[in-house]
């Protein structure tokens, strides 16, 4: 029989009840949060799923145009339809004559960043990410990149904290463990936007187990409500608005804060 143990929500800090030794996933009954109680390291899993799909020619990789766009024009199709929605999200949403640098946070490929260096006029586009093979494509295509965890990263240091008009982060908040710590480090960067997109999953009594991955677990340790956000980034921006779901695959949670 699993015992059970008290957690502090990873947001509001409300006492929610947890079973201890499997697979957990449990709602705070204050702001919403989804928090997925599993032991990996969502580091490892990234770093292992980069390396399959250089396999299969997926993501991240040298593959990634080659491949898809000659046996796979469906998967390059999805893609660029993401990527598009993502551009268009950050021209109806943002005051972009105001910005003329952007980070883009786990990069992955640098297929969004590609993306923005050809839409926007900004100055400068920077990526950060944790796979070595992505940080070489990155480097290959131009960009300057931040290599390793996010948090990790000493964002004290003038040298990395050059400060940015325009922070993105599309599906990456879900996979990071210490989101407190996040949210700190990245109110220091961002000097007028950040938008984050998250995975928009209401069901918090399916388990983390929703496709093929890592030991059975897809790398997300976290599932936001627009309310979660809101309170995880409330000292550190004015205001945080939630766009419109219409149009927005996978279906996500877009939500854009502003100094």
């Amino acid at each position: 029989m699993n015992k059970e143990k008290l957690i502090d929500c990873p947001v509001c800090k409300t006492e929610m009840v947890i079973r201890e030794n499997i697979k957990e996933v449990t709602k705070c009954p204050n702001c919403g949060h989804v928090y997925v109680d599993y032991p990996g390291d969502a580091n490892e899993f990234h770093q292992h799923a980069y390396r399959v799909s250089t396999v299969h020619g997926r993501r991240g990789n040298t593959h990634e145009f080659d491949t898809t766009r000659r046996f796979n024009p469906k998967f390059h199709q999805d893609r660029s339809r993401i990527c598009d929605g993502r551009i268009k999200c950050l021209q109806n949403n943002l005051d972009l004559s105001k910005c003329s640098t952007m980070l883009d946070i786990g990069a992955g490929g640098g297929t969004f960043a590609r993306w923005a260096r050809e839409k926007l006029n900004l100055k400068e586009i920077k990526c950060q990410e944790i796979s070595e093979i992505c940080i070489h494509n990155l480097q290959m295509d131009g960009f300057s990149t931040y290599t390793g965890d996010f948090n990790s990263i000493d964002w004290d240091n003038p040298k990395n904290n050059t400060g940015f008009d325009l922070v993105t982060c599309w599906h990456v908040l879900e996979h990071i463990n210490d989101i407190q710590k996040f949210a700190e480090q990245v109110g220091k960067i961002t000097n007028k936007y950040l938008v984050i997109e998250v995975p928009l999953d209401e069901r918090p009594n399916m388990g983390p187990v929703k496709k093929p991955s890592l030991n059975g677990w897809d790398g997300h340790h976290h599932f936001f409500t627009f309310e979660s956000i809101s309170l995880l980034f409330k000292d550190k921006f004015k205001t945080c608005t939630r766009t419109s779901k219409k149009g927005i695959q996978p279906p996500s949670l877009q939500v854009i804060l502003e100094k």
